[in-house]
């Protein structure tokens, strides 16, 4: 009954994507291939039809039916089934079932003891591995990345950016999934890109790929001195004096510091010297600093961005 429902489920998920485009025709991917601006937009239209809402995790966990036979929750799959303009999850079955009986009786000679459930459930088994072959090997071989803390082992809590680098093409951003594991599909050969996070330093990962080992964990240093100024400016100062000769340890004599206003799109440039002044005022003028971007030169930061939360 599981594999019944699995192909069930694989069909909904066209009707889904066939709902979805009728509003959102620019959208020229399949539903295995939404990403963030598609999901994101997917849940507007769902909660709209149906006042009901899905996580991304949960899309990640179960619209990847080739690699994931679980099925969501009753009440997911009825709502899902509500808007496609189904009563409940019973009643897409019903439907789904009775349309495949509706098929001309001429295109399979029956036998004597011919089942249609069985033809249907047989029909449905041709459609899934052929979304299946389609999946796996129409658009190439699918890869891999996790990315985890290079010190713990653990997997990286903040979301993982990775910036995709083409030969003469622009770069292209994703996010990875909220495991942080980057998964893609390519018949190329060879894979450039460039692995970023809050607080661990930016990893360009250059890849020979290899068909046999398709998954490979990527461990990413923090940016220690990026953790520590974010350190400083939450928590209570004694040492003044140390706490200065700390800071002028981190940073390049020429650096340059900018502060950036989100709410006014406003940005302020500090030297070392005025940075350092207001991180250890006092007064802490520099209260909960959030590192941006951060650049090194010979082990120091010549180049910082920052907001002030």
């Amino acid at each position: 009954m599981q594999n019944n429902n699995a192909a069930y489920f694989l069909l909904l998920q066209e009707q889904i994507e066939t709902v979805y485009k009728s509003v959102h025709p620019d959208c020229a991917v399949p539903i295995a291939d939404w990403k963030g601006r598609e999901i994101a937009r997917f849940q507007t239209h769902l909660q709209e039809k149906t006042n009901g809402r899905i996580s991304e995790k949960s899309f990640y966990t179960y619209f990847k039916t080739a690699e994931n036979d679980r099925l969501p929750r009753r009440d997911i799959l009825d709502m899902l089934s509500q808007y496609c303009g189904f009563q409940n999850w019973p009643h897409f079955i019903y439907q789904s079932t009775e349309e495949q009986r509706k098929q001309p009786e001429t295109i399979i000679s029956k036998p004597r003891n011919w089942r249609p459930e069985l033809y249907v459930f047989s029909l449905l088994a041709v459609m899934l591995f052929s979304a299946f072959v389609w999946n796996y090997w129409g658009k190439g071989q699918r890869y891999t990345f996790c990315f985890t803390d290079a010190d713990t082992g653990q997997q990286i809590e903040d979301r993982v950016e990775v910036i995709i680098l083409h030969e003469e093409e622009s770069p292209e951003m994703q996010s990875c999934n909220p495991d942080n594991c980057f998964h893609f599909k390519t018949k190329r050969k060879k894979i450039t890109l460039i692995a970023q996070a809050s607080y661990y330093q930016p990893d360009t990962i250059i890849r020979v790929l290899d068909k046999k080992n398709r998954r490979e964990t990527i461990q990413l240093k923090t940016d220690d001195y990026a953790l520590m100024i974010h350190y400083f400016s939450t928590s209570k100062m004694e040492d003044w004096k140390k706490r200065r000769n700390q800071l002028d340890e981190m940073f390049a004599d020429h650096a340059r510091i900018f502060q950036v206003d989100k709410a006014s799109n406003g940005m302020e440039m500090y030297n070392k010297t005025e940075f350092v002044n207001k991180m250890t005022m006092p007064l802490k003028s520099l209260k909960n600093v959030e590192i941006i971007e951060t650049v090194y030169e010979d082990g120091k930061i010549a180049y910082m961005r920052f907001i002030q939360k």
